[in-house]
């Protein structure tokens, strides 16, 4: 009988980030103006003013196109910011195509930090979080700092905030492991 090797969360993001770094970059195109488009239509069905989105590094799906869109149509952008003094969270900066843009300690761009360019939870109306790998049960797998899981234990109901985790279709997964700070996403967007 051959041993089998179990499933971890470091197996499952080793084999997620290889699936979606082997995308060719018109697959990577075609997903983004997929996930765009889908996007934009529930922006102007659900009047949605304030999103969260990511700058997409590391082979992750995109989010240009719906950033262009919405910078064009007044939709308030916001992307997450290393927090300067809470450890392990992040927080929402506008952003804005004249955005001052610096390199945070994982070498991914963000706005830098001010105070007037601050975004509450409470003012955002949906946020589109990066993960690795994602499951039938909405529950998403980040890169493994806790980053979202931490930032999002504070969203209330009374926030109305809708969270939906966004990734290529070969990220999928049938079950993650699931810690207990985990935080499952209202919906996954996979294309």
């Amino acid at each position: 009988m051959q041993n089998q090797v179990p499933i971890t969360r470091a197996s499952i993001r080793k084999q997620c980030r290889e699936a979606r770094n082997a995308l060719s970059s018109n697959q990577q195109l075609a997903a983004a103006e997929a996930l765009a488009s889908h996007v934009i239509e529930a922006i102007n069905h659900d009047n949605i003013g304030s999103i969260g989105v990511y700058l997409a590094s590391d082979g992750e799906l995109s989010l240009s196109p719906l950033i262009d869109y919405c910078w064009r149509h007044n939709i308030r952008v916001n992307v997450p910011v290393l927090h300067p003094f809470s450890k392990g969270h992040i927080v929402f900066c506008d952003y804005r195509p004249d955005s001052e843009m610096v390199n945070n300690k994982y070498n991914i761009q963000e706005p830098k930090l001010t105070c007037h360019a601050l975004t509450p939870l409470h003012e955002l109306d949906v946020i589109l979080a990066p993960l690795v790998a994602f499951d039938d049960d909405n529950q998403r797998l980040g890169m493994g700092g806790g980053y979202y899981d931490r930032t999002l234990a504070a969203v209330t109901p009374e926030h109305k905030l809708a969270v939906w985790g966004v990734a290529h279709q070969c990220q999928h997964i049938p079950s993650i492991p699931c810690e207990p700070w985990d935080i499952p996403m209202n919906r996954i967007l996979a294309f």
